[in-house]
């Protein structure tokens, strides 16, 4: 039998304080190591617009050499061909996003709403399942953990 992951309503009180735990172990570490993880972040958007950049390259450097065998051009009227190509497909998908730009923010805000709404009756069908003491808990829990930090960020 495959092994399920235990509910909120099923778990112990051991279980509720590790997941707490965990949040606020990592909150603890973006706060602190906030410049390491902006560095690292950095860092790997600056590797991966270099390999986008590679690829681009690798790309145009091929279509450059098709078009010099194929339609006999030189370097330079090869490029100006392939300049004016990509300036013609980037001129056509900005206009095509200029007139679809409205549907598209109506359903991006219209997916982001009824996501924000799932998110919020989950979390309040759960709240209003729980037994006072067990609220109680989960507030003691949270209360502590915020103190820690506030503690450590002050300190």
């Amino acid at each position: 039998m495959k092994p399920t992951k235990y509910q909120k309503m099923d778990e112990s009180d051991g279980q509720m304080l590790i997941r707490i735990a965990k949040k606020f172990v990592a909150l603890f570490i973006i706060i602190f190591l906030f410049d390491f993880l902006i560095d690292v972040l950095s860092t790997l958007l600056d590797y991966f617009i270099e390999f986008v950049h590679l690829v681009i390259e690798f790309f145009e450097y091929s279509l450059e050499s098709l078009l010099e065998y194929f339609l006999e051009s030189m370097p330079y009227e090869s490029e100006i061909i392939l300049v004016n190509f990509v300036l013609l497909i980037t001129a056509y998908l900005l206009f095509r996003l200029y007139f679809n730009m409205p549907r598209l923010y109506r359903w991006l805000s219209r997916w982001i709403k009824a996501a924000w709404l799932r998110h919020k009756r989950k979390k309040m069908a759960y709240w209003k399942s729980l037994s006072l003491i067990r609220k109680i808990k989960i507030m003691t829990t949270y209360g502590v953990g915020i103190v820690c930090i506030l503690f450590f960020v002050t300190l």
